[in-house]
C-alpha cells in the first residue's frame, strides 16, 4: 500500500464534482495514478460535520493515503468498530489531496451543469487537453472545463448523477430522520448528575445499540476535538433515529426534509427531544439533555438511492452520489472508498479513447456492491417505519 505516484504517460484529465471525504480520496488515487485532477467543491470554506465521528476501515484509507500517513490519525477502537472524527477523516484526506502532484482544489466553485461534447478543441480554461470525445462542466467561478471524464462525487443530491441517471435521478426520503448528538467527555465528568458514573457506562463501554419499540440508538466513543483520545479529553457521538410516529419533523411542514444544523434548530424541538428521552436507559435521558443545553443537537433526514446505472460515456458517479443508504449499514463511507479504489484501477493505464471502456468495467464491478447495500437499507428502512 505505497502512496507512490505512478507516471503514466497516458495522462487523463479529470474533473472531480465534490470535494469531501470521498471526493478527496478519488482525488489521490487518481493523481498518485498520474492523472491531472481538479476537485470543483461549492463550498468557499473548509468543510464541517458538527464535530461528528464516524466509523473507519484503516486498511482502505491506508490504501489511499498510504500507511504511514494513516497511523497518525486519532482513533478509538471498540470492539470491532474503529471511531474517527469525521474532520480528522477529512482534514488528513484534503491534506493528502493538496499534496498530490497533478492535484489542485478548488474550493467555492459551483457546477451549474454537465454535458457531453465532441469537439477536439483545446480551452486556455481547460481540466486538460481534451482529444476527440470530451466532458464539458459548466461552472460559476472556473468558467467551462473540459475533461477526458468527470467523476460525480457530490453527494446524495448530486448534479453529475442526473447526467448518468437521467430518468432517476433523485435520492429518496425515507420517512425517518436522526436526531445526533456529540458530547465532550469534560462535560459529562462536569455534571453533578453524570460525572464518571456515566463514562463509564456511555464512553468505556464503547459501541452501544439500543432498542425500545421500534426506536434505535446508537453510541459509540470518538477522539476529542484535537484529535485527544485519552480519558477524560475524548466524545461521545449518538444517533437516535427518529420515526414520524414518533413526533414531528423539525424542518418546516412542507419543506424538503433536510439537515437542520445545531445553529439552526428550534430550542423547542430539542426541549422535546431531552423530555422523550426518557425512554432510554440511564444515564442516556441526562445525556441527551446535556446535548440540548449544550446546544450540541442537531438532525439528518434520511435519504435513500437504488442505483440502476452507475456511468455514463465519460461520467461516473460515486460514493453518496451512487449509493445511498441509511446509516444504519454502518458501510457507507466503506462502500464509497471501494468505489475509488476500483475506479482508480480501472483509470490506471487508460487512455482518453479507452475512457468509456474503462468506466464500463468499473460499472460491472461496483453496480451488484451498490445494490446490495440500498436494498440493505430499503429492507432495514421498512422494518423501521413499520415498528420493527
Amino acid at each position: 500500500m505505497s502512496s507512490t505516484v505512478v507516471e503514466n504517460r497516458k495522462r487523463l484529465s479529470v474533473a472531480i464534482v465534490g470535494g469531501s471525504l470521498v471526493g478527496l480520496a478519488a482525488a489521490v488515487a487518481l493523481g498518485r495514478a498520474g492523472h491531472r485532477v481538479k476537485v470543483i467543491e461549492r463550498s468557499a470554506g473548509l468543510l464541517a460535520e458538527q464535530g461528528s465521528g464516524l466509523g473507519v476501515d484503516l486498511g482502505l484509507l491506508g490504501w489511499l493515503v498510504g500507511e504511514r500517513a494513516v497511523s497518525g490519525l486519532p482513533v478509538i477502537t471498540s470492539g470491532s468498530r474503529v471511531s474517527a472524527s469525521w474532520s480528522g477523516v477529512y482534514e488528513l484526506l484534503r491534506d493528502r489531496a493538496g499534496g498530490t502532484p497533478g492535484v489542485t482544489l478548488h474550493d467555492g466553485v459551483t457546477v451549474r451543469g454537465v454535458s457531453s461534447s465532441r469537439s477536439s478543441a483545446p480551452s486556455s480554461s481547460a481540466v486538460g487537453s481534451a482529444v476527440g470525445s470530451a466532458v464539458v462542466v459548466e461552472t460559476a467561478g472556473l468558467g467551462t472545463l473540459i475533461a477526458d471524464v468527470v467523476v460525480g462525487a457530490d453527494g446524495y443530491r448530486s448534479l453529475v448523477r442526473r447526467h448518468v441517471a437521467y430518468d432517476k435521478p433523485e435520492a429518496e426520503y425515507a420517512g425517518y430522520w436522526l436526531w445526533r448528538g456529540v458530547l465532550d467527555e469534560a462535560d459529562i465528568l462536569g455534571d453533578s448528575l453524570l460525572g464518571k458514573r456515566a463514562v463509564t457506562r456511555a464512553l468505556d463501554r464503547g459501541l452501544g445499540v439500543f432498542t425500545d419499540a421500534g426506536r434505535y440508538l446508537v453510541t459509540y466513543p470518538m477522539p476529542g476535538a484535537s484529535g485527544a483520545i485519552d480519558p477524560g479529553r475524548r466524545r461521545i457521538s449518538w444517533n437516535w433515529y427518529w420515526s414520524a410516529a414518533d413526533g414531528e419533523p423539525p424542518w418546516p411542514a412542507g419543506s424538503r426534509p433536510r439537515t437542520i444544523l445545531a445553529s439552526e434548530l428550534d430550542p423547542a424541538a430539542a426541549a422535546r427531544v431531552a423530555v422523550a428521552a426518557e425512554v432510554w436507559p440511564d444515564p442516556w435521558p441526562r445525556l441527551i439533555e446535556l446535548t440540548a443545553r449544550r446546544k450540541g443537537l442537531f438532525t439528518n433526514a434520511i435519504y435513500e438511492y437504488l442505483p440502476h446505472r452507475l456511468v455514463g460515456e465519460r461520467t461516473v458517479i460515486i460514493g453518496d452520489a451512487a449509493h445511498v443508504a441509511t446509516p444504519m449499514t454502518g458501510a457507507g463511507l466503506i462502500t464509497g472508498f471501494e468505489d475509488v479504489i476500483a475506479l482508480a484501477e480501472e483509470l490506471r493505464g487508460a487512455d482518453s479513447a479507452g475512457v468509456p471502456d474503462a468506466l464500463r468495467r468499473y460499472e460491472r464491478l461496483r453496480l451488484g456492491p451498490a445494490r446490495d447495500l440500498v436494498e440493505y437499507s430499503l429492507a432495514w428502512s421498512s422494518r423501521f417505519r413499520a415498528g420493527r
